[in-house]
C-alpha cells in the first residue's frame, strides 16, 4: 500500500481497547468517542444508506480528534471508540 493508504471508519472487532505503537513513520489517526450520533453515523456507512463515503461519515461525527504518531511512540484507543487511520509500520495489540 502507498504511503496515503488508510484505512476506513471503524470499531475495533469485539470493542475491544486497542494500544498501537509505531515503528517506522508517521501515522495520523481520527478519533470520535462512541457517542449514540457517532455510532448511528458509522452504521449508515456501513448498511450502505445515505451515507456512501468515509468523507461524509466526517461530516456527521462528533467531538473527532486528530493525532499523528511517530516511531517510537504508543496511542491507546478506548473501547468503542470511532477511528480511522493512515496506515504505517505499527504493531497492534
Amino acid at each position: 500500500m502507498g504511503a496515503r493508504a488508510v484505512q476506513d471508519w471503524h470499531i475495533e472487532y469485539s470493542g475491544v481497547d486497542m494500544w498501537v505503537h509505531i515503528v517506522t513513520g508517521v501515522q495520523h489517526f481520527w478519533l470520535a468517542p462512541p457517542t449514540k450520533g457517532n455510532l448511528a453515523a458509522l452504521y449508515r456507512r456501513v448498511l450502505g444508506a445515505d451515507v456512501s463515503t468515509d468523507a461524509a461519515v466526517m461530516g456527521l461525527l462528533e467531538g473527532v480528534q486528530i493525532t499523528a504518531v511517530g516511531a517510537g511512540s504508543t496511542l491507546f484507543v478506548p473501547s468503542g471508540w470511532l477511528h480511522a487511520t493512515t496506515l504505517s509500520l505499527m504493531l497492534k495489540a
